[in-house]
């Protein structure tokens, strides 16, 4: 192969999957946050204040908590910022993709089927990673495309970094491969726990295509090899704790059910690592099923543990998974180096560490499959490409170009279906209606949907939905907490507070519950219980912005404004509410007491969420002609002209400030157009008169206000002007 053919053919594919994978995610890009992106992304006060360098090797996620920490401090809580980033990350992971098959295939016999059409592989295998409508469980589920994306993009470019060092000649390159690889084993446990299994996958890589299966080849790269696994393990022990993983080994690692997301018959029954582990059996063959039919996957299922290992759901599973290892003992016994083994294997090492006996309190999850999916893809695009090679031989059609084509049109109909399943993350009601109809069974999905339904004001409409929900669950306290926010809306205030006492009852450490039913006391006039429920909900949760806010209220109400003033500085600055309403009564309290400063601070936050917001912009005026400044008042009386151009009374005040500024001429026209749009408004004529006088047109200005006195206008109007126009003329006015 020539230089120029090699080019081409580690160029132009990976830039036509670029291509196709940005156009069809795309669309995509602005949905809103879903399910717990909110959790840990909006709703994590870390986020907001958190420093970068603090979080530095902090915790086994620190990655992804420090690109949170970035994105907000780029656009807030923008989901532009944060998907745009996840979607180019998935880009290149799968261009990761494309170059690891083509090392990997490289380094075969040239009279193999696969190093021959290798590039094909590699283009099917990246394009199915990067298109396949499973891969939008994680890419358009922001938080696991910043976990497990990055865990696999990581773990993959080990692999690619492993391959190079193999591969090159020159020393430079490969002591440059080899420092990147390790770069990548340092990075690897800051993304997400699954990264502990990438030293077994590169040590796979190793074996089936490096060493090709000759042991003492493996051997002499120990020193490799032991220094990944130490590497990795080192840092995981040194995150997780020794504990941790004697837990895991000794089976003692027990959990309970999160609340709304049943795995058992019974609340008190713990999930242990056994039953967890026979629990996966039916859960690894979903996953296996749905690359071959994606289009009943859900971010939510309603999926329990297995009543024992005898249990239907169990027992088969079980023997089709023990079928499927000894047909790869089977094809390992004749080949140990069989590539068909090489894909399957690594799919189940690479859930392995989510598929045994780790239990967790979510027993399914497809954005689980990322990293593994490298397996099947590969396996999918060998298979593809033996079908094209028949195609080309019946049809008689030969060349690379052709095939780049056709691989292109086959991926077209698979990006299309990856669209339409994205829409699903669009908005909160379609993503929770899509949970609602594949897991009817849980109670989480009722009640986030019944939430939807409220944030369109749909409340009579969300009721039924709590009420399912708190039916399927006896103990789960969030549709009460709902419910009663769906109730106060209709006006059902007592009820509302039933309902929240309801849900208090069953999990009394819910700051939500106790700042929802404050707000109620609040509505009823009842302060000082008000004020004690928002101070339970501040010690559960002290940067609780929405308390601070409402207990700012209550202060406010009960004629406390220095204590009213204090919550809303901090809720807005110190705390989690850094939104407009907060940032208007922080701003209107400090304006009231004579706290200049905050009052503009204030104001100009607000600016920060609504440039044209008219409040905001008055109130920055407001400041500035209190404080003396009233040159500074000139920008935002521009901003306001702007957003509101058919107002008078601004282009007045904006006209009396010119004049304060003795800019007369510019005054002069805008007083001209209010006079215009309303020719009795008396103010006008006398400021119309002032400006004249100032620029030294006296006998125009005489003109001006004996024209309106022509007009008999009442003495109440005609006093006063009578009095400017004779102290014009006697040389007395200022």
């Amino acid at each position: 192969m020539n230089k120029k053919t090699s080019l081409f053919y580690y160029s132009v594919p990976p830039i036509i999957l670029i291509i196709l994978a940005a156009f069809f995610y795309a669309f995509s890009v602005k949905y809103e946050f879903q399910f717990d992106d909110l959790a840990n992304i909006v709703n994590n006060f870390q986020v907001r204040t958190g420093g970068l360098w603090e979080l530095f090797l902090a915790n086994t996620r620190w990655i992804s908590q420090s690109l949170n920490t970035f994105y907000y401090q780029l656009g807030k809580f923008n989901p532009f910022v944060y998907r745009f980033a996840n979607i180019t990350s998935h880009i290149l992971t799968g261009t990761v993709v494309y170059f690891v098959i083509c090392l990997l295939l490289r380094r075969l016999k040239h009279e193999t089927f696969l190093y021959q059409h290798r590039f094909t592989v590699a283009f099917l295998t990246a394009g199915f990673f990067l298109l396949h409508p499973v891969q939008s469980q994680t890419v358009s589920y922001v938080i696991q495309g910043q976990l497990e994306g990055l865990a696999a993009l990581v773990t993959l470019s080990m692999i690619m970094f492993f391959l190079l060092y193999m591969t090159l000649t020159s020393t430079t390159g490969r002591v440059i491969a080899l420092i990147c690889m390790y770069i990548c084993m340092l990075l690897a446990p800051g993304t997400k726990e699954i990264a502990i299994i990438s030293p077994l996958l590169v040590l796979l890589v190793d074996w089936f295509f490096v060493a090709q299966g000759n042991i003492h080849a493996l051997k002499r790269r120990w020193w490799l090899h032991a220094s990944l696994f130490i590497g990795i393990f080192g840092m995981y022990i040194y995150f997780l704790k020794p504990e941790y993983f004697t837990n895991i080994l000794g089976l003692k690692m027990e959990l309970q059910n999160n609340m709304g997301n049943m795995l058992t018959d019974n609340r008190d029954e713990r999930i242990t690592p056994l039953w967890y582990c026979i629990s996966q059996f039916k859960v690894i063959l979903h996953y296996i099923w749905i690359f071959f039919w994606p289009f009943t996957i859900s971010v939510d299922y309603d999926w329990v543990m297995v009543e024992s290992f005898f249990s239907w759901d169990c027992i088969i599973p079980f023997l089709i998974l023990v079928t499927f290892a000894a047909y790869v003992l089977s094809r390992l016994y004749k080949n140990k180096i069989d590539l068909i083994s090489f894909g399957i294997i690594w799919f189940f090492l690479a859930v392995l560490p989510r598929s045994s006996i780790i239990p967790s309190t979510e027993l399914i999850a497809d954005y689980k499959t990322y990293l593994a999916s490298f397996g099947l893809f590969f396996l999918a695009a060998y298979g593809c490409a033996l079908l094209l090679a028949r195609l080309e031989k019946h049809f008689k059609f030969s060349g690379y170009y052709v095939h780049l084509a056709l691989m292109s049109c086959l991926l077209i109909p698979m990006g299309y279906a990856l669209y339409e399943r994205n829409k699903v993350w669009r908005t909160a009601q379609e993503f929770w209606l899509n949970i609602l109809q594949n897991a009817p069974g849980k109670a989480r999905a009722y009640n986030n949907y019944g939430v939807s339904l409220c944030a369109q004001q749909k409340n009579e409409e969300a009721v039924p939905y709590f009420k399912k929900a708190q039916e399927l669950d006896k103990i789960y306290s969030d549709p009460h907490n709902n419910i009663a926010v769906a109730y106060g809306a209709l006006g059902r205030t007592d009820d509302a507070i039933k309902a929240l006492e309801a849900s208090i009852k069953i999990c009394p450490i819910q700051p939500e519950a106790y700042n929802n039913m404050a707000s109620f006391y609040l509505e009823k006039n009842e302060f000082p219980r008000a004020e004690e429920l928002l101070k339970i909900a501040l010690r559960l949760r002290p940067h609780y912005g929405k308390a601070h806010f409402n207990l700012g209220r209550t202060y406010y109400a009960t004629n406390k404004k220095e204590d009213a003033w204090r919550c809303f500085k901090t809720a807005c600055l110190k705390a989690d509410f850094d939104t407009i309403d907060s940032f208007l009564f922080y701003a209107g309290a400090s304006l009231e007491l004579k706290k200049l400063d905050d009052a503009l601070f204030g104001y100009k936050k607000m600016l920060e969420f609504a440039p044209t917001r008219r409040d905001a912009l008055s109130g920055i005026i407001n400041v500035y002609v209190l404080k003396g400044e009233v040159e500074k008042t000139i920008p935002y009386f521009k901003q306001l002209i702007q957003a509101y151009p058919n107002e008078p009374e601004i282009q007045f005040k904006y006209a009396e400030t010119l004049m304060m500024s003795k800019e007369y001429r510019q005054a002069l026209a805008l007083f001209n157009k209010v006079l215009e749009a309303n020719r009795g408004f008396v103010p006008a004529y006398v400021k119309i008169a002032a400006c004249l006088y100032k620029l030294g047109q006296k006998t125009d200005a005489f003109k001006v206000l004996e024209d309106f006195l022509k007009q008999n206008p009442p003495e109440e109007f005609a006093a006063p002007v009578k009095a400017i126009l004779k102290e014009m003329r006697t040389g007395k006015f200022e």
